[in-house]
């Protein structure tokens, strides 16, 4: 099978490796270092270390701040413009759609919890998405979620589908953000940098003995006995290949041609990554789960060996929880990015609201408060302008789960996320019948 790729907007995408240096660019600063600190609540002896402290507020606003009505997309609202326009929004309410777990917590921090005391605001929160109803939502005109957080492929693929609103660029400047979310107008906010990876149990697998060290292991249940899991998510296309890939041939990690191919599949590749999904992984997986905390639990249970997750749940089970697992970085992990969506049919239905949640866009995006976030979670903004504010030793915690961490950069697969957005639908597609042959 082939599937070609087409234009979006008449426009060609950036290079592969623009993508790359701007990834590595903020991320390896963020190597230098992240950590998880304490909550707001907990830190009310010392507000500095909060996001919402971080920020410099005057008692009035500044003289010469224009109103939303005199922005514009060459000229958008400026930060304090921004925060001014909010004080008008005081009282409203919206809803919040994340995934759960250690990484809805860090959202919370980082981002909703100070938003909603500066200026008044009640978010509700929801979840986890589903890109099903989404597509549903918008179809129907029966919108009730407001703001869905979500692959940056996906809401480049659902954007080209027309089922989520353009942001106002006169509001959401995304100057600043990666290359990929600064050129798809669906997709924006206080996004997230990380990584989708294997981690196993190392009560099956433990230390002095043989441990998985390729994706080539995973399949090989002759010399790694044991159960296999996998995402049945829609978005997990994108990683299957590349696992595939990783597992026939686990040389392309170690050059950086090899990883640019990797990033960016040709058609050949896709062809022949789909036979090996349906040849050597459907076959191999034993439960094919919803998400990222299930396979966590599954380890824990005992019902897995080994499986997929991100960094920030393996983080989480292994350093807070103490879990005895480990992740596979040398097995090669693929990086990307969350980002936050506005589905078809709000800005019509409900204008001030439109008005609302792009406000919030923006906000979260300022660059202090877009790495706010590794205060929490070992994750990295998606504003480039943010990658000074994550050095120091206060982040020594999050280094070794860092995606570009020193000793993990050389097996990361930087995503060309556009690329994959512009074939994503029928990559799902094919997904979902080759899980329905096994």
């Amino acid at each position: 099978m082939r599937i070609s790729t087409t234009a979006f907007n008449s426009k060609k995408w950036m290079a592969i490796g623009l993508l790359s240096l701007a990834l590595v660019a903020l991320l390896i600063v963020a190597a230098c270092g992240e950590a998880a600190t304490a909550t707001p609540e907990a830190e009310e002896a010392m507000p500095e270390a909060t996001p919402t402290a971080m920020m410099e507020d005057d008692d009035e606003p500044s003289a010469g701040l224009r109103p939303i009505s005199e922005w514009t997309a060459d000229n958008p609202g400026t930060f304090e413009e921004v925060e001014a326009a909010l004080a008008n929004h005081q009282g409203a309410e919206f809803n919040f759609v994340s995934w759960g777990g250690a990484y809805q917590e860090m959202q919370r921090l980082a981002f909703l919890e100070p938003f909603a005391q500066k200026f008044g605001i009640t978010i509700v929160e929801d979840g986890p998405p589903d890109y099903a109803k989404v597509r549903a939502m918008a179809h129907t005109g029966n919108v009730t979620w407001d703001i869905v957080d979500g692959s940056g492929q996906a809401g480049i693929t659902m954007g080209l589908e027309g089922v989520l609103e353009e942001l106002d660029p006169a509001i959401v400047d995304k100057t600043d953000l990666f290359p990929h979310i600064r050129d798809a107008p669906w997709i924006g906010g206080g996004g997230s940098a990380f990584s989708m990876l294997m981690v196993y149990s190392k009560d099956t697998y433990p230390d002095g003995g043989p441990q998985p060290s390729t994706w080539a292991d995973y399949v090989d249940k002759d010399k790694f006995a044991g159960r296999r899991g996998m995402f049945s998510s829609d978005w997990n296309w994108k990683h299957m290949v590349r696992y595939a890939l990783m597992a026939e041939d686990p040389s392309l990690l170690n050059s950086e041609e090899g990883r640019a191919s990797l990033a960016a599949m040709s058609p050949e590749q896709l062809d022949r990554a789909w036979q090996i999904v349906e040849e050597l992984f459907v076959p191999n997986i034993d439960i094919l789960s919803a998400g990222s905390n299930d396979c966590i639990q599954f380890l824990q249970s005992g019902e897995l060996d080994i499986c997929q997750t991100d960094q920030g749940f393996a983080f989480d089970a292994k350093v807070n929880a103490g879990h005895n697992i480990a992740i596979c970085w040398e097995c090669g992990h693929d990086v990307l990015t969350d980002n936050w969506w506005i589905i078809k049919g709000t800005k019509e239905q409900t204008p001030e609201k439109f008005e609302l949640l792009n406000l919030f866009f923006r906000w979260t995006q300022e660059p202090h408060i877009a790495a706010s976030q590794a205060l929490y979670q070992p994750y990295g903004p998606t504003n480039l302008k943010s990658a000074p504010i994550l050095s120091g030793p206060e982040y020594d915690l999050h280094r070794d789960f860092l995606p570009t961490a020193d000793a993990n950069l050389p097996y990361a697969i930087l995503m060309d996320e556009a690329a994959d957005g512009e074939i994503g639908g029928a990559q799902a597609d094919i997904w979902f019948e080759v899980q329905g042959k096994n």
